[in-house]
C-alpha cells in the first residue's frame, strides 16, 4: 500500500469535524458556516454516474435568517468529475462549480411563495443528511449529456460521415421484383 493510499484510508477512519446530520433552523440561529469535503466514493447516487469515483467535493454552506425570520442556505460546491462522453464513451473531465441559494420551508404550499431566485428545501423538523444535501446539489449541476468538443472526440467523424450517406430503401428490391 502506498503512502498516499494509507493516508487516505486513515483520514476516512478518523472522525470528521463535520456533523453527519444538520438542523438548518438551529444552524441559522447562530449564523453558522459549514466548510468541508466529501469523497465522491461516499456519494452512491453520484458515484453511479461516474467512470471514476476518486476525488472529492468541496463545499461551503452559510446558514442565515433574514428580517422576516426565513431561514436561508447560501453556498457553493466545487468538484472535478470523470464521466463518459455520450458520443464516444471515453472519459471526459467535467468541472462542477455550483452556487446554491435554498430557502427552508415547512410545506409545499410555503414553497410556492418563495422568490424565483431561490430553491425550496422542504424541512419537516427532522435532521437532514449533510452529505445528501451536498450530493443533491452536485447531481443537479451535472450535464444531461457530457460530450467532448467536436475537435477532440474521435466519434465525431463517424457521426458526421453517417449523416452524409443517402438512405437506401430496404424495399427497393421488392420494387425490382414487381416489374
Amino acid at each position: 500500500m502506498t503512502l498516499a493510499r494509507a493516508l487516505d484510508k486513515l483520514c476516512r477512519l478518523m472522525p470528521s469535524d463535520l456533523p453527519q446530520t444538520i438542523n438548518p433552523l438551529r444552524l441559522a440561529r447562530t449564523d453558522s458556516i459549514l466548510k468541508g469535503r466529501f469523497h465522491l466514493s461516499e456519494m452512491e447516487r453520484l458515484a453511479s454516474q461516474l467512470q471514476d469515483s476518486r476525488g472529492e467535493v468541496n463545499f461551503e454552506l452559510q446558514f442565515t435568517r433574514d428580517d422576516e425570520d426565513i431561514t436561508q442556505i447560501n453556498g457553493s460546491c466545487r468538484t472535478s468529475l470523470i464521466m463518459a462522453c455520450q458520443r464516444c464513451f471515453e472519459p471526459i473531465r467535467i468541472e462542477i462549480a455550483t452556487s446554491t441559494r435554498l430557502v427552508v420551508v415547512p410545506s409545499i404550499e410555503a414553497a410556492r411563495e418563495i422568490p424565483d431566485a431561490a430553491e425550496p428545501l422542504l424541512f419537516s423538523g427532522e435532521a437532514i443528511s449533510l452529505k445528501d444535501l451536498v450530493e443533491e446539489e452536485v447531481l443537479l449541476a451535472l450535464p444531461i449529456a457530457p460530450l467532448h468538443d467536436n475537435a477532440i472526440c474521435h466519434a465525431t467523424g463517424a457521426v458526421l460521415e453517417g449523416q452524409g450517406d443517402e438512405k437506401t430503401n430496404p424495399f427497393s428490391v421488392l420494387r425490382n421484383m414487381k416489374t
